[in-house]
């Protein structure tokens, strides 16, 4: 146990909880069932929470750690590593069933340490295992590795932040991982509250997509953080605050390596400690004093609201070359992925090439590409942004032909996507998510009483006319001439493959011409089961024409005066016109409606959500698949519609949910 230096006062750090196993020195893993003999062999409390904390203690602060571990002896082992040295461990939270966060560290006899790696834990704690009474008794927060933290979203990093902060602490962020563009999206609000931002140089050019320091340090301090300290290994680190925002250069202390664990930070031998002679004593003091207080310029805490929003000053692009962390979803290899040299074909073409031997057209369905002037492959996608396999960057207005609704790697539904992943997936049943979604969308949609759940739009739209046949026990089903509903042979625009039996119970009629599906119903006679309709006109090849709201009434009456369903196929269309079904803001409400496309941001999911009336129905069919119950993408939905709901607030356009008077729904 430290002896506790009251002027350090209580500190508080937050993240990565991390058994280290160490041994040293491994010059190679033996072959086969082989041993080697090595001098010493460790097991420490690590990563960017446990091991600061354990430094901090040694130093005689009083430290409380916040993380998550696993409800196994490896968390035993880490609890007692830094409670042993003083520090409270009583905010970290057991997660059953899950490992907690570890790695093997073979160090090579000059330093280096390839790591064995297993997340862990620690992606799981969440803004519920956090009391923010224990973030405003400290002096300081060290939030380490946020970008680990899968189950928190940058939002809810910055309320512990500012939770902090309005306590007069001072806020410091570290980071874990090598770094990408889209995780600065997510740690943008945080950053945007903290003091001091302190990643290895590697780590900062990663995060922005600079090749430059001090632009990328720019960059940070744009956001609204006070402070960046950027460490350079033996080359020292480079310090810089605002408003000025000049980077100063501090020199590394002379060492002997032995062994270069610690988050990216150097451990040395404590007798090897020694300055160069470069660095005079009233140097040291100055960079220990800007380090220590922050407070100078230091911006109020709704500067937010003053400033760009996080991310904002990174709109400016690069044009895309070979290599460059920019360019996609994960960072580009050049020796795949830049532009080709005269001469040579570009990597798009070369993998047309390869696709025409093993794939019938090279290419299929709607994602082939209409000529050569248009990509066919695609890299990644970040935000509005996508690159192909050639690093050309484009602005998706496509939104990915609709599923994208809040952007590429969206970080609240790529949080949610982190945490459900590493409870489980694709099972022998369904996980409680389903339940949750099916509550939300419910509570959501005005005309939902209760919903299924499958993979695409087709899917959905084809259970909808199966429910309404079960229902009704009758055949008929009419539907817009030019409408796309599907690929399935009953509903694909190609006649290839299909018979006239996938067609026999289909009636056409066109779009917000009342008359002609008064015809279609008088043909259907008796045996009239729902009306396909879908929210607006978007045939492919003609202009979109809004629907006419006495049309959409028109369609409710007669579906009511002939007992059959009406059938909205919002597969494209919702969560894109109201957050509800489209036609809520005509007043109209259907009887079941499909839904696919922007539910879950880019993850594979349908819907079909019911009235109570077709209930029995819904129970009386047989629909399933192997992958309809798969928890991810459900999490990515929950996640998704919350998004929408705060981006509605935030808009001013009134409360989410739908009101309790239902409109023109049909007989009760």
């Amino acid at each position: 146990m430290n002896a506790r230096h009251p002027g350090l006062g209580r500190i508080t750090v937050l993240g990565a909880c991390i058994l280290d196993v160490l041994g040293r020195p491994v010059e190679a893993i033996p072959p086969g069932q082989g041993s080697v003999r090595l001098t010493e062999i460790k097991a420490t409390a690590a990563g960017t929470a446990a091991g600061p904390a354990v430094d901090l203690a040694k130093l005689g602060a009083s430290v409380r750690v916040i993380g998550a571990l696993g409800d196994d002896l490896l968390g035993d082992i880490v609890t007692a590593a830094m409670a042993r040295h003083g520090v409270e461990t009583a905010c970290l939270v057991r997660k059953k069933g899950v490992q907690t966060s570890a790695t093997i560290l073979p160090i090579r006899p000059n330093g280096e340490r390839p790591a064995l790696h297993v997340p862990g834990a620690t992606r799981l704690l969440g803004r519920a295992d956090v009391d923010l009474e224990h973030i405003r008794d400290s002096r300081a927060l060290l939030i380490g590795a946020p970008d680990a933290l899968a189950g928190m979203t940058g939002e809810e990093l910055a309320e512990i932040a500012v939770a902090a902060r309005s306590h007069g602490a001072l806020v410091a962020v570290d980071v874990l991982h090598p770094g990408r563009p889209q995780d600065l999206d997510r740690l943008a609000p945080l950053l945007a509250q903290a003091d001091w931002f302190m990643p290895n140089a590697d780590q900062l050019l990663n995060l922005t997509g600079r090749a430059s320091l001090t632009e990328a340090m720019n960059d940070i301090l744009s956001l609204g953080t006070h402070g960046v300290a950027v460490t350079q290994g033996a080359d020292g680190c480079q310090v810089a605050t605002r408003p000025d925002r000049t980077p100063e250069s501090l020199p590394a202390l002379a060492a002997d390596v032995v062994d270069t664990t610690g988050c990216g930070r150097r451990l040395q031998r404590r007798d090897a400690g020694r300055a160069p002679a470069r660095r005079d004593p009233a140097r040291r003091g100055l960079a220990r004093h800007r380090l220590r207080r922050p407070g100078r310029h230091r911006p109020g805490l709704r500067r937010r609201d003053r400033e760009p929003g996080p991310g904002a000053q990174f709109s400016r692009r690069r044009t895309a070359g070979p290599g460059r962390p920019d360019q996609g979803a994960d960072q580009m290899n050049p020796p795949t992925f830049g532009q080709p040299t005269f001469g040579q074909q570009s990597t798009d073409q070369q993998l047309r090439d390869r696709a025409k031997a093993v794939i019938p057209g090279g290419m299929y369905g709607h994602q082939a590409a209409p000529g050569a002037a248009y990509p066919q492959f695609m890299r990644g996608g970040r935000g509005a942004r996508v690159w192909d396999v050639d690093g050309h960057e484009y602005v998706d207005l496509m939104c990915s032909y609709g599923p994208v609704v809040l952007g590429h790697r969206h970080p609240a539904v790529e949080a949610a996507v982190a945490v459900q992943t590493e409870q489980g997936d694709c099972q022998n049943g369904p996980g409680p998510v389903m339940v949750d979604l099916a509550e939300l969308m419910v509570a959501t949609v005005r005309h939902a009483d209760w919903a299924i759940f499958a993979k695409n739009g087709t899917d959905a739209t084809t259970m909808c006319c199966t429910i309404a046949r079960a229902q009704t026990q009758k055949n008929k089903i009419l539907v817009a001439r030019g409408a796309y509903h599907g690929a399935a042979p009953w509903c694909t625009p190609r006649p290839a493959g299909t018979t006239k039996a996938d067609h026999e119970n289909l009636i056409r009629y066109t779009f917000n011409d009342l008359e002609s599906v008064k015809a279609a119903a008088a043909e259907a006679g008796d045996d009239l089961a729902g009306i396909l309709v879908s929210p607006f006109k978007h045939d492919a090849g003609f202009d979109q024409e809004l629907v006419d709201p006495a049309f959409a009434r028109g369609l409710r009456k007669l579906c009511d005066e002939k007992g059959a369903a009406l059938i909205l196929d919002d597969v494209r269309c919702g969560f894109r016109l109201h957050l509800g079904s489209s036609w809520e803001p005509v007043g109209v409400d259907p009887d079941l409606s499909a839904w696919s496309k922007a539910i879950a941001n880019g993850r594979a999911l349908a819907a079909v959500l019911g009235h109570d009336r077709f209930r029995d129905g819904a129970a009386s069919v047989f629909v399933t698949g192997s992958f309809w119950f798969a928890a991810v993408p459900m999490a990515a939905a929950i996640a998704t519609i919350r998004a929408l709901k705060e981006e509605k607030r935030h808009r001013g356009d009134g409360p989410d949910g739908h009101p309790a008077a239902r409109r023109d729904r049909g007989p009760g």
